[in-house]
Parts: C-alpha cells; structure tokens; sequence
C-alpha cells in the first residue's frame, strides 16, 4: 500500500471516528455505543461519497460541493434535533425533535419493528400507516436492531438520509457534464446540492432524499445510454429499484418521464418507419401511464385537502366566499404554487422563532428558484438546435406542470406542498441551472425581466401582509392588488420584448 493510499484511509477513519462522536454526543443512551453505531455508518457513507466523487470525475468544485450537501444536511439535522424540544411548538413531534410527523411516525414504528423479533419484511407486508411502501421503514428498523439495539437513535437516520442526498449530487453532476457540460453542470448541480428543501429534507427521517438520488441515478443512466448501454442498464435497473422500495408511486411515473424523455433524445436519429411507429406508441403508452399515476396520486386526497387549507385560513375562506366554492380547488392551487409565501412568512411574527426561521429559508429558496424555472421554459422556445429545443421545451413544460400537480395534490399545504415540488428536483435543478447558464452566456436581458415581475409580486404582496399583520399603510383590496401585479407584470414583459424588436430591427437597417 503506498503513502498516498495510506494517508486517505487514515483520513477516512477520523473523519467517520469524529462525526460518528459527534452524532453520539447528542444522542441518548451510551455514548460508547452510539459512537460505534454513528461511526459505521458515517465511515459507510463516506466511503460511498469518496467513490462516487472519484467516479463522476474528481475535481475540488465537485468535492466542496458534495462536502457542503452532507455536513449541511447532517449538521442541520443535529441542530433540529437538539432545538425542536426547546424551541418548537408544544407537539409530541417537535417534543422529541422530530421536523415532520410522518418522520417521527415511521421512526417509531420502525423501533417498534426492530424490538419485536419479527422479520424485517413485516415492513412490507403490514399497510403501516407511517409507510405504506414499507421501504424506509424495514432499513431504520434494520439499523435499529444491528446498530442501536438498547436506545432508540434518530440520527443515526439522519446520518443515511445526509450521505444518500450528498451521494445523489454525484449522480446528478456525472449525469449533466456528459450532456452540457461544466458550463450547466456547475450551476446546476449547487441548486440541487443546496436548495433549502432539499437541505431540510435531507435533515430529516425522510424518504425524499432517497427518491432525489435514485432519480439522479436513473437520470444519468438515460443519457449515459449511447456510451455504454450496459452500465446505463444497471443504473436503470438499480435506480428503479431503489424507487420502488421507497415509492411506487413515484417510481412509475419517473419511468415514463425518463422514457419519454428517452425518445424525445433519440428519436432523429432512428430511421426505420417501424422503429419510429413503435416508438410513438411507446412514448403515448409511457405519458398514458405517467398521467394515469399522477392523476391516481393527486385525485384521492385533491378535494380533502384543497377543504383543509380552507378551514386553516382566514384569507382563503374570503377568497372563496367572495369567488364561490366551485372555485375552491383552482384557487388553492394556483395559491399552493406561491408556498411558502415569502412576505408571509417575513411578516408573520406570531410563529415560533425556529420554525419561522425554517419557513423564511425554504421559501427564500423557491422565491429564487422560481424566475429561473420560468425564464428557462421561455428560453427553450428560442433554442435554435430542434433536439435541444424539444428536449429543453419538455423539461420545462415537466418542471411547472409538477408544480402545480404539487399544489394540488398537497391542496396548497404549507408543508406537504413544497415537499411534493422537490421529489423532480433532478428536472427543476436542471432546468434553472441551464437557465442560468444560458443568461450569462447571452447576455439575455429575460432574466432580469422575469426576476421584476417577481419583484413587483413580492413589493405588493408584503405591504398587504404588512398592512394586515402591522397596520402599515392602507391595505389594498385584494383583487385590486392582483390586477395591479398582473398589469405591471404584463407591462415589464411586454416592454422588454418591444425594446428587443426594436434594437433588431435598428440593427438590420
């Protein structure tokens, strides 16, 4: 073994020893043990990062980032833990550090499993309310009963949900350098690796960070086909896999994304009538089924929770008295889209000082994601390669018509609603990061464009909270104030497209 080897073993083993005693100096029960318990499975994800870092391409951009997504994650997840007790509401789930109930369900039905003797499949077989897929449930009971047999250690989870997101960022960066190169790839891949509901995701007992990795992993399988189709079958394989385990749900309607996506790349190039016959029913199979899972996912609790949110707010509840109920639905929707409210959230000073501080980060996080989701899908209709336009057309019609899938499915939740947006982060991150590349790269005056009208929204929006919360200033009506946004939003897209012409057409004299 030479030096070089040498030295990142023992680099790798004090890494895992120190956040192994890290994890363990908050945890309950021996510090011995949650030392060695923590220690695996840090040691385990590290190692994983390390070979996943190395196969992507190396290089110390990619390192810090991959660093910065698993210690935030981690580190955030420690913090939650030791802070929700003191600082949360007076919830059994803040009460025992828990972010979300569905985390702090699982996590004890897990428990529950891995001191009951019974077989781990039990997870599966069992409709447990905590997981109906089961997945996530059978691997913390798993570590549970091999690692923290005596106490039960939530951020032992914490620790596999932070390397498996911090892992998925390898996949996601390998998979967009092939295709665009480190042009896209940079921006791209540091919004999917720090997008503040990603970060709090991957804080958290969570399914979403495996779903994002594994969706990264089947990402790079599709556009690694034509280098090496075998490897890019395994991946296929393997990623599917992987979601199902932890989702049918999103596993089928991920599949035919990905095949649909499949076609739209590789349809110039095939030149049998046949081929190409098959291929467009594969492609109007692959969307029927897309559709068909989506509309099942969203349907059966669209209704219950649109009523929800009507219940819990006052605001609604005169929006939709003053509109009719038959608007209920449409209007919860398009309102779910702008959650978390960021003048909401800033001016909102009756919520508990963490949680309104978590709700600023993870709204901040869409406000800056969302002008660039919509200036991309704009941008691809002006892409002049007939592959990448379709291609970039269907990324961008994907990204928003998931959001608003998102909004209404979770009836505009507060919680549930941008959780959902960030399961397809592999396709927001893409598109805002090609987003971003193409605006520096053409100097492309949209994007400021599109980052004014959301100015003017949020302009308007805070002083109307402002003025409801504080009483500052007069308090406009609030259909007065939507039309006062949508004509200044449609007078800045408007102007920016008739000084374009114009400069052209001054050029062309």
């Amino acid at each position: 073994m030479n030096s070089s080897n040498l030295l990142k073993i023992i680099l790798w083993a004090a890494a895992s020893l120190g956040l192994g005693a890290l994890v363990a100096a908050f945890s309950p029960g021996s510090f011995w043990m949650g030392w060695l318990a923590a220690g695996i499975l840090a040691g385990a994800g590290l190692a994983l990062i390390y070979l996943g870092w190395r196969w992507a391409g190396g290089g110390r951009t990619l390192a810090w980032i991959v660093a910065l997504a698993f210690l935030l994650r981690l580190g955030l997840g420690i913090a939650l833990n030791q802070l929700l007790p003191l600082a949360g509401y007076e919830t059994s789930e803040d009460n025992l550090g828990y972010l979300f109930t569905d985390a702090w369900r699982r996590d004890f039905d897990a428990w529950d499993l891995a001191r009951s003797g019974q077989p781990l499949w039990e997870a599966f077989q069992n409709e447990i309310v905590a997981d109906q897929y089961g997945g996530l449930l059978a691997i913390s009971a798993l570590i549970y009963r091999t690692l923290s047999p005596d106490v039960l250690r939530p951020l032992l989870i914490v620790i596999l949900t932070a390397w498996t997101a911090a892992l998925g960022v390898t996949f996601f960066w390998k998979a967009v350098w092939l295709r665009w190169g480190a042009g896209v790839a940079l921006p791209a891949t540091w919004i999917f690796a720090l997008y503040p509901e990603g970060v709090v995701l991957g804080s958290s007992q969570m399914r979403e960070p495996f779903l994002i990795a594994f969706s990264a992993l089947t990402f790079w399988a599709a556009i690694n086909w034509d280098n090496n189709w075998r490897s890019s079958l395994l991946g296929i394989f393997a990623g599917l896999a992987g979601l199902l385990l932890f989702s049918s749900r999103v596993a089928f309607p991920i599949a035919g994304l990905l095949l649909i996506w499949f076609w739209l790349d590789h349809m110039p190039k095939i030149q049998n009538p046949g081929w190409r016959l098959a291929g467009w029913i594969g492609l109007a199979l692959a969307g029927a089924a897309a559709v068909y899972f989506g509309w099942r996912w969203v349907s059966g609790v669209m209704d219950w929770d649109s009523i929800l949110t009507f219940k819990n707010s006052g605001m609604v509840q005169k929006r939709i008295t003053e509109l009719g109920e038959a608007w209920l639905v449409p209007f919860v929707t398009v309102y779910g889209v702008t959650r978390p409210v960021l003048p909401a959230v800033i001016t909102d000073i009756d919520t508990v000082a963490l949680w309104r501080a978590l709700w600023v980060f993870r709204s901040a996080g869409w406000y800056a994601l969302a002008p660039l989701l919509a200036y991309g899908f704009f941008q691809a209709l002006r892409v002049k390669d007939r592959v990448e336009q379709r291609l970039m057309i269907y990324i961008g019609a994907l990204a928003w018509v998931w959001v608003f899938i998102s909004a209404a499915r979770a009836g505009g939740d507060q919680t549930d609603n941008p959780r959902y947006r960030t399961i397809l982060l592999v396709w927001l991150a893409l598109l805002a990061g090609w987003s971003w590349y193409q605006s520096r790269l053409q100097r492309d005056p949209w994007l400021v464009r599109w980052l004014a009208v959301e100015g003017v929204f949020l302009v308007f929006i805070t002083q109307w909270y402002a003025s409801r919360n504080f009483h500052l200033g007069p308090m406009l009506n609030f259909w007065v104030m939507l039309v006062i946004i949508g004509v200044l939003s449609i007078a800045i897209l408007l102007g920016g497209w008739l000084h374009d012409s114009l400069t052209r057409k001054r050029e062309t004299i």
